[in-house]
């Protein structure tokens, strides 16, 4: 038979294994959005004049970081 203190540990601890994957899982989620966010450029819907006097399409340059 389990004495309360034991029940109290075991109930914590099976707390623990799932809430505790749950929030790493959503700190590596939200670390790869912000990630996304730094590296995509913010884009402009207001044009300039110049814009629309040239309308030769610019390359854009990829950027693929390797650890």
């Amino acid at each position: 038979m389990l004495l309360p203190i034991q029940l109290g540990h075991l109930i914590l601890l099976r707390t623990a294994g799932i809430i505790l994957p749950i929030y790493f899982m959503l700190r590596a989620v939200t670390a790869i959005q912000q990630r996304w966010r730094r590296q995509d450029p913010p884009t402009s819907n207001a044009s300039t004049h110049e814009e629309t006097e040239q309308p030769a399409v610019q390359p854009q340059t990829y950027i693929i970081h390797i650890r």
